[in-house]
């Protein structure tokens, strides 16, 4: 039977967290041999079905023989049409449909795919350091604390200080082989993608020339 079927479709996406999928079916010739409540009740049915004794949805959709499954977007745009019942093909509509859908995670009025703090609310986009992450979601203040080499965070004066100590932690960095901190992603200097004595050689060489 296909309404249990899609049931199951129904309640693999529920367990997976999707807010966005909506299941329903439309039905007619009812009592043959069961009515709409005795399908819900029947085979445990949770999504919507409505009366379509009229035949309106299936003059829209329906071609063929009963089940007829149709998949649509947001967009209402048809993105599988088919009688029968094929579960891979109605589960890869479904995926493909959801795969562009909009969200907005955090409820910002920004689009998750736009939004440089999609899990956190912040309608205002703030990026002090203009580097795509938003202020409340990066620790790392690049434009005026963690400028390159300034390892440490130092400030004197609200002003980024490059001295021995920003040495010192780049040394702890690549010995630690350290990654994904404040000080380390500020911390390759001769910009070849690597941290290591090169670059601690380049900051002491820079320090002594004056360059920063």
């Amino acid at each position: 039977m296909e309404a249990p079927l899609s049931e199951e479709i129904w309640q693999e996406y529920l367990s997976g967290g999707e807010e966005k999928l909506v299941v329903m079916a439309a039905g007619f010739d009812w009592h043959q041999p069961y009515s709409c409540e005795e399908w819900s009740t029947a085979f445990g049915i949770t999504y919507l079905m409505v009366d379509d004794t009229n035949n309106e949805a299936w003059n829209i959709y329906g071609d063929g023989y009963i089940p007829h499954n149709v998949v649509l977007d947001h967009n209402m745009q048809v993105l599988y049409t088919s009688s029968g019942f094929n579960s891979n093909e109605i589960k890869d509509a479904i995926d493909l449909g959801l795969s562009y859908v909009p969200r907005d995670l955090d409820l910002d009025g920004i689009n998750d795919n736009i939004d440089n703090c999609d899990d956190i609310y912040n309608p205002n986009q703030e990026d002090v350091d203009v580097d795509g992450i938003g202020d409340l979601c990066d620790n790392c203040d690049n434009y005026n604390v963690f400028i390159s080499g300034n390892t440490d965070g130092g400030l004197v004066n609200g002003i980024p200080i490059l001295d021995i100590f920003d040495v010192l932690n780049l040394v702890d960095i690549v010995l630690l082989d350290e990654s994904g901190t404040c000080r380390s992603d500020i911390s390759d200097l001769n910009s070849d993608n690597n941290i290591n004595i090169i670059d601690v050689i380049f900051l002491v060489q820079g320090l002594l020339n004056g360059e920063f």
